[in-house]
């Protein structure tokens, strides 16, 4: 399979403020004939810090801590069109692991955030093979080439919009610093449990 290179608008909102660096993300967009409901589902998968300090390493945490739990974001959010619905920070198979998922009924607003164009027949993905550090490794949709460009592309009437992005290399600190931040993520959420 050809490998598609994209960046997520949410990944940048999301985590370049620190040096956190996530692996992979799911990304599913599903449509509600009967009510008119979007809800997208986000999953960020492996999440760790590039920071070379140990003490950077734990400010990376505690930034993704803040931005989970951080009630300015709802409203941005909301202003924005999306009422999130569900958002959680928690730790799998020893990785670190963000959920959110977002509730509207603007189509306006999801091609907005993600970049996807709309015409009669279909819903577009233009995707740029190399001014990205994501690829796109798997997706429910059809890949498209013109001459000028790559899309992917799914039939307008379609339930799910199902994409995969991977970062094409991860820094070297990263599986280093991977270990420790999960330990500290994990005992954050215990304690916060425990009240």
């Amino acid at each position: 399979m050809n490998r598609i290179y994209w960046i997520p608008c949410m990944f940048l909102l999301f985590l370049l403020p620190a040096c956190l660096t996530v692996e992979t993300i799911l990304t599913r967009i599903i449509f509600d004939k009967n009510t008119e409901l979007i809800r997208i589902i986000i999953l960020y998968e492996n999440i760790s810090s590039a920071e070379s300090d140990i003490q950077d390493v734990e400010a990376d945490l505690k930034y993704l801590i803040d931005q989970v739990e951080d009630e300015a974001y709802l409203l941005e959010r909301l202003e924005q069109g999306f009422y999130i619905k569900k958002r959680r920070l928690f730790v799998q198979e020893q990785k670190i692991m963000a959920e959110e998922e977002l509730i509207t009924r603007d189509p306006e607003a999801i091609m907005k955030e993600f970049n996807l164009l709309q015409d009669s027949l279909y819903w577009k993905m233009p995707l740029n093979k190399r001014d990205s550090d994501f690829e796109v490794v798997s997706h429910n949709g059809e890949l498209f080439k013109t001459e000028t460009e790559n899309n992917l592309r799914w039939p307008k009437d379609i339930q799910e919009i199902t994409w995969k992005s991977q970062l094409r290399q991860l820094p070297e600190s990263f599986e280093k610093n991977r270990k420790k931040i999960v330990e500290e993520l994990d005992n954050y959420l215990k304690k916060t449990k425990k009240k």
